[in-house]
C-alpha cells in the first residue's frame, strides 16, 4: 500500500502485478477505480467534482447504514423508529458522506473502520463499528463488510455495495448478464414498498430497460455473470453469507457505466421489513463478494 495523489488528492493505492485501484478513505471509504494492465474496470469520472464526491457517478460507493430510497409519508431521506420518533438520514445511508479511520494496510489490502459519533448519532441512534476491507489480486477484488453491534441495544441495518463497471452505452447490447435467482422485485417510489414477482428468465442483456431498479432475490447460485466476446466479469460470494439481494442499475440511456449492487437488504426495509437485518448487542456480522476478471 502507499498513499499517492489521484486527480489531485491524497488517496491510498493498492497494487497486486498489473492490478491497481486507488481508494478514499476520507471520502466514505470509496474504492475509486481499478485498473488491470491499464484497462478499467471500475469506472471513474475525469471531471469528479470533489466537493459533491458522495454524488460522483463512479467507483463503489458504501451505503450504510440502510441503502436506497427510505421515506415517511411519501419523503425520501427520513425513517420512523419504533417509538414513532422520525428522524432524517440522507438516501443510501451517511457513511459515503464520512471519513473512514485506517486500520490496517499493506501493499494489496486496506482496511477502514467507521465509529458511531454524535454525526451520526443525531440520525441513527445506535453504537457501532462498520468496517470496509478490500483485498486487491492479480485479477480480482474482494471486498468485506464487518458490522459490529457495540451497543446496548439490537442494530437495524441493511448495508450494500454500487460498483460502477466500465462500460461504454454503445456496448451494452453486447454483453449478457446472467442472474440466477428465483424472484424480481421494484420499489414503489411513492411509499416505498416493494412488490415481487417469480423471475421470468435468468439470462438478458444490460441493453435489457427492464433490468434497470430491478432486485433479484433468492438466488440459486451466489454469483452474477457479465460476458462478452473478449471479457467475463464475476460477482460471487459465500453462500453463507447474508446476502440478500443485487440490484442492476444505469442512469440513463448515454451513461458509459453499469451498475451491480449486491445489497444485504432492500430499500425502505426499515418499515416494510423485507431485508432488514437485526444485529444483537455485542455481535458482529461479516459479508464479503468478490469480483473476478477473465
Amino acid at each position: 500500500m502507499q498513499q499517492t495523489q489521484f486527480q489531485n488528492h491524497p488517496v491510498y493505492q493498492l497494487q497486486n502485478g498489473d492490478s491497481v485501484c486507488h481508494i478514499s478513505p476520507e471520502n466514505g471509504a470509496r474504492l475509486l477505480d481499478w485498473k488491470i494492465g491499464g484497462a478499467p474496470v471500475i469506472h471513474w469520472p475525469g471531471d469528479a467534482d470533489w466537493n459533491s464526491i458522495a454524488h460522483v457517478r463512479g467507483g463503489n460507493p458504501i451505503l450504510f447504514p440502510f441503502l436506497g430510497r427510505h421515506m415517511v409519508d411519501g419523503k425520501i431521506g427520513f425513517w420512523k423508529d419504533e417509538t414513532g420518533k422520525v428522524r432524517e438520514l440522507p438516501m443510501h445511508g451517511f457513511a459515503r458522506d464520512m471519513p473512514f479511520e485506517v486500520i490496517d494496510s499493506s501493499a494489496a489490502q486496506l482496511q477502514m473502520r467507521l465509529r458511531s459519533n454524535d454525526a451520526t448519532r443525531a440520525m441513527y441512534p445506535f453504537e457501532f463499528e462498520f468496517d470496509v476491507i478490500y483485498e486487491l489480486r492479480e485479477t480480482s477484488l474482494k471486498s468485506t463488510f464487518v458490522t459490529r453491534n457495540i451497543g446496548e441495544n439490537a442494530l437495524p441495518y441493511y448495508a450494500g455495495h454500487h460498483f460502477y463497471l466500465e462500460i461504454p452505452h454503445s456496448e451494452r447490447a453486447d454483453w449478457n448478464i446472467t442472474l440466477p435467482c428465483k424472484k424480481w422485485g421494484w420499489q414503489d417510489f411513492e411509499d416505498g414498498s416493494i412488490r415481487t414477482e417469480k423471475a421470468q428468465s435468468s439470462q438478458t442483456t444490460l441493453a435489457d430497460k427492464a433490468i434497470i431498479d430491478r432486485f433479484h432475490l433468492e438466488f440459486t447460485e451466489p454469483k452474477v455473470l457479465l460476458e462478452s466476446s473478449d471479457k467475463r466479469i464475476t460477482f460471487s460470494w459465500t453462500s453463507g453469507d447474508p446476502w440478500f439481494d443485487v440490484t442492476t442499475w444505469t442512469q440513463s440511456e448515454a451513461a458509459d457505466f453499469y451498475c451491480v449492487e449486491p445489497w444485504l437488504g432492500l430499500p425502505n426495509a426499515i418499515h416494510h421489513g423485507i431485508g432488514l437485518r437485526m444485529l444483537e448487542a455485542g455481535k458482529e456480522e461479516t459479508a464479503s463478494c468478490e469480483i473476478a476478471i477473465d
